[in-house]
């Protein structure tokens, strides 16, 4: 029976933040109240704040869930695809239209938050470690040019795949343009002619 409630408590709060995921990007966080939340999951105020007792420690929750889930695709992705370039491309695929999906409130939003930053700057720096990974591997392959500073660009891709960074980048520009024009301009420059014979087929509108 305890193994059971322990269940049922972690299911209670994998939907608080599930939901937390749906509303926070389409609304920014300040919109979004913690009454709605718990009105949506058809529960009281009060037996939400058992989980998460203010607005702050849900995002920290939904910035975790968030790194979790892409790290978790990107190790599929990864696993199976053909090179580390046919990976990262395919994650481009997959990502940029959700881009257009989020509110620019949520840019606002985050840096109103100095735990949620913090918090994002640490994923950020894991994401960079993998992408130097990422580079390495693609050098080996002979995909990706050698002697490159792979450290810079590293810590330049883990922002460019960061939906979350990606808000504090775009400016005035649209987080979708931010998104494609960086990231392929960056990948695509690194290519080697192998590389770049990948990236064409992948997207023929960057077809050299």
């Amino acid at each position: 029976m305890e193994t059971e409630g322990r269940n049922n408590e972690s299911g209670v709060r994998q939907r608080i933040i599930a939901l937390a995921d749906e509303l926070f990007p389409a609304y920014g966080v300040r919109s979004v109240s913690m009454d709605q939340i718990a009105s949506r999951l058809s529960m009281s105020r009060r037996a939400l704040g058992r989980y998460f007792p203010d607005k702050q420690e849900l995002l920290l929750a939904w910035i975790d869930y968030h790194g979790a889930m892409m790290k978790a695709r990107a190790d599929e992705i990864g696993g199976r695809a053909e090179t580390v370039l046919h990976a990262v491309l395919e994650i481009y695929r997959e990502q940029a239209p959700k881009v257009h999906r989020i509110s620019p409130r949520l840019r606002e939003d985050l840096c109103r938050y100095p735990k949620a930053v913090a918090r994002l700057e640490k994923n950020r720096s894991e994401q960079a470690e993998r992408m130097l990974r990422f580079f390495r591997t693609g050098v080996g392959q002979g995909i990706f040019l050698p002697g490159l500073n792979y450290g810079m660009l590293g810590r330049t891709l883990a922002r460019m795949l960061d939906t979350f960074a990606l808000l504090t980048l775009a400016g005035r520009y649209a987080a979708a343009e931010t998104y494609g024009t960086a990231l392929l301009t960056l990948v695509r420059g690194a290519c080697t002619a192998k590389g770049l014979r990948i990236f064409g087929d992948c997207l023929p509108e960057y077809r050299a």
